[in-house]
């Protein structure tokens, strides 16, 4: 088990001979070592089951060896597996991309790049018996390189091809894991041959735009125009309340068609000052008691559909008392973060600097990569700066705010659109059209709220819950707490809500990941959102 034949510990000493250097080698032996190499290099070349960092398996190497040759016969990346586990992104078969190779090469490279590791070979010499390669003798022809019609017609026709040296291969490779027999494939690659083999990466050219009927918008703005909704209306609080506002909610058929609109729906909430002009808005959520999870029919439909049984997460389908609390209003923005993260003096035990995308709209977009740790960390930090108890949602209390009293796929109703929520709308959930995947985060609330008053709960960043991950609701509490044994430190994660990558699917109010998201992961679409359950009515 390597884990570590990354493109910065293979080179080509001459052009028939490959040199694999070690440096990453001492986390292999003592794993408390802290070194980059604990994450794959490149997580087009790595299992879900690494990037997470939890497997040592030598199917780890399966799948890497698989997917470098899968690129080497293509000219292009696989899709991440993190995008096929956790968005079903499908996986391109090399021969659709590369007729001439042979079924036997398609098939083993599919088998290898299997998404669960059970279903790989276990070794990789089973792997290579596929292939029908011994060992010793790796031979991975080159002739796919100059025979591939389908990059010579994009060098042609679509595409501006850039040549693809060995040393090129070797950056973009990231192979992530592949030992001795990583270095004997790439080798055989790259021998000398009487017509040097060339690979071309293609850069895709921009489809023209009809400036004459488009109205230019920048960049960072999203696109598509919200589904009009009455503006909300804010009371301040006499002496001993809250606020109140007044809002409209819009409900939604599976054409993704308004079929109902309700303007008269209120919510109190009270105001966090953190300083500098930033607040923070905490909405009463009532009690109450919901079904949450997902009815087995509805499973079944999603399994059928999909062909991933991962849906069978969301059952048994049980009853849930939720006692009252408050929860933000949108998940935290950067102007939000910024406040609390700034704040030396509130430090409990780590330090907040996420790496935060600058837009000239950037304080009202929220938050994003924060690892549990940071979230808890912020929690931690208002905490103590306003004497009240705030912390993550349990996922019970997510799924009960999220829901709003509805009992639909989302609180929009039967589906969601591109004008009801910011989640990768080029794929659909029911009938509705496909709709504009904006490939970023948007400003809080632009899009209509939910019953309960809150914004965002569908898509735009995916928000941690404080439970610890389970597979099922098999013994799941019932009142609404988060599911921690005090003997289990689990080291995974729950996080709810889909995000501005995902497809709808795993944008509902019950869909819920995963067992491979560490507390320490980092995301560039993961956020958070709190909850108070001991706030002030002043």
């Amino acid at each position: 088990m390597h884990r570590d034949a990354t493109p910065l510990n293979i080179m080509m000493r001459t052009q028939q001979e490959a040199v694999l250097i070690d440096f990453g080698i001492a986390k292999g032996i003592n794993p408390k070592t802290s070194t980059q190499t604990d994450m794959a290099g490149n997580k087009s070349f790595a299992p879900y089951e690494q990037v997470g960092k939890g497997s040592r398996q030598k199917t780890v190497d399966v799948y890497s060896l698989a997917a470098s040759l899968y690129y080497a016969v293509t000219g292009e990346c696989a899709t991440a597996s993190l995008g096929r586990k956790l968005s079903n992104d499908k996986l391109i078969p090399p021969k659709q991309l590369n007729p001439s190779i042979s079924d036997r090469t398609n098939k083993a490279i599919l088998k290898g790049m299997a998404l669960e590791p059970e279903k790989r070979p276990q070794s990789i010499q089973k792997w290579l018996n596929l292939l029908s390669v011994p060992v010793s003798a790796n031979q991975v022809s080159h002739d796919a390189f100059k025979k591939s019609s389908r990059h010579q017609q994009q060098a042609t026709t679509i595409t501006t091809p850039t040549p693809i040296t060995r040393k090129k291969f070797l950056k973009w490779a990231g192979l992530g894991g592949g030992s001795l027999v990583t270095v004997l494939v790439a080798r055989e690659i790259f021998k000398p041959s009487p017509i040097p083999p060339t690979i071309y990466k293609p850069e895709t050219i921009p489809i023209p735009v009809d400036k004459s009927k488009t109205i230019p918008i920048p960049v960072d703005k999203p696109k598509t125009i919200p589904i009009s909704v009455a503006k909300p209306k804010e009371t301040p609080p006499t002496e001993g309340e809250l606020w109140t506002v007044e809002f409209e909610t819009v409900t939604v058929d599976a054409r993704g068609e308004v079929v109902k609109r309700e303007p008269n729906k209120q919510a109190q909430f009270f105001k966090e000052d953190l300083g500098n002009g930033v607040s923070l808005d905490m909405v009463s959520i009532p009690g109450g008691k919901f079904l949450m999870g997902t009815e087995d029919k509805e499973i079944e439909r999603l399994v059928q559909k999909t062909n991933w049984d991962g849906f069978n997460r969301e059952k048994p389908q049980h009853e849930v008392t939720v006692q009252p609390f408050f929860m933000g209003k949108y998940p935290v923005t950067q102007a939000q973060w910024r406040a609390i993260a700034s704040r030396e003096d509130l430090k409990v035990k780590r330090e907040l600097n996420p790496n935060f995308k600058n837009s000239q709209d950037s304080d009202s977009r929220p938050v994003e990569r924060v690892s549990w740790y940071d979230a808890v960390e912020f929690c931690q930090r208002l905490s103590k700066q306003t004497g009240r108890e705030y912390r993550l949602p349990s996922e019970a209390q997510w799924e009960y705010a999220c829901r709003a009293l509805t009992k639909t796929p989302f609180h929009f109703g039967e589906t969601i659109t591109d004008k009801l929520a910011n989640y990768n709308a080029s794929s659909t959930y029911a009938s509705e059209p496909e709709g504009e995947y904006r490939g970023q985060t948007t400003p809080v609330g632009i899009f209509p709220p939910n019953a309960f008053g809150l914004y965002d709960t569908h898509g735009n960043v995916w928000e941690w819950c404080a439970d610890a991950w389970h597979d099922n609701y098999k013994g799941a509490p019932n009142d609404g707490t988060a599911w921690v044994e005090e003997d289990n430190d689990n080291r995974y994660r729950i996080l709810r809500g889909g995000s501005w990558l995902n497809i709808p699917d795993d944008c509902r109010c019950a869909f819920r990941i995963n067992n491979y998201i560490w507390r320490d992961d980092i995301f560039l679409n993961v956020g958070i959102r709190v909850v108070c359950v001991a706030a002030r009515t002043t």
